[in-house]
């Protein structure tokens, strides 16, 4: 396994949102719905491209354009704990752990930290 390089500043991040109909009203008991939003991004540095994806409202890929993707670009996609930090002070939900004083690391939290586990992975294979 060769090491690409010990960072791998972000050279850009892409979103889209894609709204899936469904075969039919669907429930939970309390909400119904007739669709479900996938909202899908890409982060690339270091000569790779990591893939994160949720299932939520197009409001969230709007966020990651407007506000995420510029706070990102530049910075270490290996420093996942980092950007995930960056990205929730950024949104107004960087609030420390009220027990240690830290906020949770990126692989502790559903959603965009995924897309810098893959990218971080990817960064270290074989070009």
């Amino acid at each position: 396994m060769a090491l690409v390089d010990s960072t791998a500043p972000i050279e850009s991040v892409t979103v889209a949102s894609y709204t899936i109909p469904t075969d039919g009203p669907e429930s939970d008991g309390t909400l119904e719905w007739d669709a479900t939003t996938l909202v899908v991004a890409h982060v690339t540095g270091g000569r790779r491209t990591g893939l994160g994806y949720g299932y939520t409202d197009t409001a969230t890929a709007r966020l990651i354009h407007d506000r995420l993707a510029p706070l990102l670009h530049g910075r270490d996609a290996l420093a996942t704990n980092a950007r995930w930090q960056d990205m929730a002070v950024a949104i107004g939900d960087g609030a420390p752990d009220p027990v240690d004083g830290r906020l949770a690391p990126a692989d502790d939290r559903p959603g965009f930290g995924l897309v810098f586990k893959e990218q971080d992975a990817r960064c270290f294979e074989n070009p």
